[in-house]
């Protein structure tokens, strides 16, 4: 920072990052054990709501990061287009694609249980499953 800045006590880009290095990497460690509880714990009311609420706030500090260092830019359009991957990283949770995550924990149990094929079987008593090793009623 030069000392024509510190002089009129200007913020600028640097100076902002070096008061908020620290405290967004703290954030993001906040965002990613609240995402890791809220993925692997399968969380119901009230704890999903806190999980939910503590991702949402700090998407929104990264939001506002963002935004903050867009308008200190002295060009704009060009930060805007060198930095477009923090601009993705910043709406990308807004869209929620982070909820695909889930998926692959779907598809994990769903593979497990692929090793067992079923096949339903009409009976007098209604329909029963029986396994591909002929096992009946699972």
């Amino acid at each position: 920072m030069t000392e024509a800045h510190r002089s009129t006590g200007r913020l600028t880009q640097a100076r902002w990052r070096a008061l908020t290095d620290i405290p967004l990497s703290v954030a993001a460690a906040i965002f990613l054990a609240a995402y890791a509880w809220q993925v692997i714990a399968n969380l119901r009311p009230p704890a999903d709501v806190v999980t939910s609420s503590i991702i949402w706030i700090v998407w929104g500090i990264f939001l506002i990061d963002f935004a903050i260092n867009l308008i200190l830019a002295e060009h704009r359009v060009r930060w805007f287009f060198r930095h477009f991957y923090l601009f993705l990283m910043v709406a990308l949770p807004a869209l929620r694609p982070l909820q695909l995550l889930r998926l692959v924990t779907v598809l994990g149990v769903l593979q497990r249980g692929a090793g067992r094929e079923f096949v339903r079987v009409a009976g007098v008593g209604g329909d029963r499953e029986v396994g591909a090793l002929g096992e009946a009623g699972q």
